[in-house]
């Protein structure tokens, strides 16, 4: 009847909703995990130039050491 709906109606548009749903959800899902892809990245490279300031100094005492014998 037009005044009603029927069981299997209300159950197809209740179908169509949680598909419409898991879509959104799907897609959101997918752009947090590139997010996560490029914020690993980042980190990744942050990381590396970290270590590269991390490298051993050079003996500052040895050096000035040296050049004053060479000056003398």
């Amino acid at each position: 009847s037009e005044r009603h709906i029927g069981t299997l109606d209300a159950e197809g548009v209740a179908l169509v909703a949680i598909q419409g749903l898991y879509d959104v959800m799907k897609a959101e899902l997918e752009a947090k995990d590139t997010q996560i892809e490029a914020l690993e990245a980042r980190l990744a490279a942050l990381e590396g130039a970290s270590q590269a300031e991390e490298r051993p100094s050079v003996d500052v005492t040895n050096l000035e050491k040296k050049s004053n014998v060479v000056e003398r």
